[in-house]
């Protein structure tokens, strides 16, 4: 099968329901949609890459258990400090941190281990390369519109306050996946 189209189907699917998926939904339920696709659109540019060289190369610079600490770590701060803020304005997350937040859910999940496979198994990395961001981003612009038609059916407090519980519910998940 092409590296394009297999790594759009797997990348696609291994996206749905994902912790990069929760990220993208919890942002855009208080982002505008532009800032959500420019932000997590550069961090699957990035991380995609670095998956594509990792695979190339068959090495890892970070150990995996390292870089999902820290982005379970992250997302759970930035959930508790959403929560006792209580602070909703919409376009309130500015490109950069969407990008941050997306590039460190997306580094070594399913989806990056996913291209990481890939590229190492078709030993074509831009074909890979292109399938995998066509993929994530497709998913990224369904779930950016969802997110947006949500909040504009429902209150501010509570679309802020489900965005805040979702990354603390994202980092526990990391954290949990880690046991298993």
């Amino acid at each position: 099968m092409d590296p394009i189209l297999s790594a759009f189907i797997v990348v696609f699917i291994a996206e749905l329901a994902d912790k990069t998926q929760l990220a993208v939904l919890s942002l855009s339920l208080k982002t505008g949609i532009f800032r959500i696709l420019v932000g997590s659109s550069l961090a699957f540019i990035a991380a995609s890459g670095l998956g594509v060289a990792a695979g190339y190369c068959m090495q890892v610079c970070l150990p995996f258990k390292v870089v999902s600490i820290g982005s379970a770590l992250l997302f759970i701060v930035a959930g508790i400090i959403g929560v006792l803020r209580g602070e909703f304005k919409t376009g309130e997350d500015s490109i950069l941190k969407v990008f941050m937040v997306v590039f460190l859910a997306e580094l070594g999940d399913k989806t990056n281990i996913s291209i990481i496979a890939l590229t190492g198994l078709t030993g074509k990395p831009i074909g890979t390369y292109i399938g995998a961001l066509a993929g994530i981003m497709t998913v990224c612009l369904l779930t950016a519109l969802l997110g947006r038609k949500i909040s504009a059916k429902i209150p501010a407090e509570r679309v802020s306050k489900a965005s805040s519980t979702l990354f603390i519910i994202t980092g526990m998940a990391i954290l949990v996946s880690l046991l298993f």
